[in-house]
């Protein structure tokens, strides 16, 4: 009985060394999505004020991003025009939307990107640059 105990310690030893040489380094997210369409070359993704401008443009919220509820998955996708083709008709992401392949993938990667840049509104200034407060 002792003996597989000790066995079985070392297959979960494995496999936590193998989880962590396979996990995906936080920094690993893409920071944007490129396409071409009948010669014109599309670049997706977010910064802080095309974030807070999705969310107030398409009520689009991180946390139903995540959830996969249909119709933030789409939102997500128009949303991430704002940045680098704010003039860009919605017919226009609509007919781009149907012709793109691997949906699942494309959503796991809007929903990271767009995580990371809204997350980063919360980010710390520079060590000696920042305002101190306090409550009372």
């Amino acid at each position: 009985m002792f003996g597989q105990n000790e066995n079985r310690e070392e297959e979960i030893a494995v496999l936590v060394e193998e989880t962590v040489e396979t996990a995906p380094e936080e920094d690993t997210v893409p920071t944007e999505i490129v396409f071409t369409d009948n010669g014109v070359s599309y670049v997706l993704g977010f910064d802080r004020a095309s974030a807070m401008k999705a969310e107030k443009m398409f009520d689009l919220s991180l946390s139903e991003a995540m959830s996969g509820k249909a119709s933030a998955i789409q939102s997500l996708f128009f949303a991430a025009f704002i940045k680098n083709h704010p003039h860009i008709k919605p017919r226009t992401m609509q007919q781009l939307w149907n012709k793109l392949e691997d949906k699942q993938g494309l959503y796991e990667v809007l929903v990271g990107m767009y995580g990371n840049t809204a997350g980063s509104v919360l980010e710390e200034p520079e060590q000696g640059k920042g305002i101190g407060w306090k409550a009372r």
